[in-house]
């Protein structure tokens, strides 16, 4: 009686837990464009389930913070590319068409 009492409540944190990493899964499909709602329905479904994973929320709770850096860098990158791209092509324009002009862009931008 004890055992199965003891193996109902494990049952129902590693459920918890695994409705959690659904979330985080979701999340690291994440875009530019949906981003923030699927951040929050990540925290809000770990806010949800946190009481019910009992120890496993800890190890949980890590798995999301890492899962948010990675989508956010992830989606960084190419928006600093972007930036960069957009800059050297006012600098090539403000310079003028000649070879030496676009190396001195080059140069400026290195």
């Amino acid at each position: 009686p004890e055992a199965m009492v003891h193996l109902k409540f494990r049952q129902q944190r590693q459920q918890a837990a695994l409705a959690v990493r659904k979330f985080i899964l979701k999340f690291r499909k994440a875009t530019v464009d949906n981003v923030g709602d699927l951040h929050q329905e990540l925290e809000m479904a770990h806010s949800e389930f946190s009481d019910a994973m009992g120890a496993e929320a800890v190890k949980v709770k890590k798995e999301i913070d890492s899962a948010i850096v990675q989508v956010y860098d992830r989606l960084d990158k190419p928006m600093e590319h972007r930036a960069d791209l957009e800059r050297f092509a006012t600098l090539v324009k403000e310079a003028g068409e000649s070879v030496e002009d676009v190396a001195k862009v080059v140069e400026a931008i290195s």
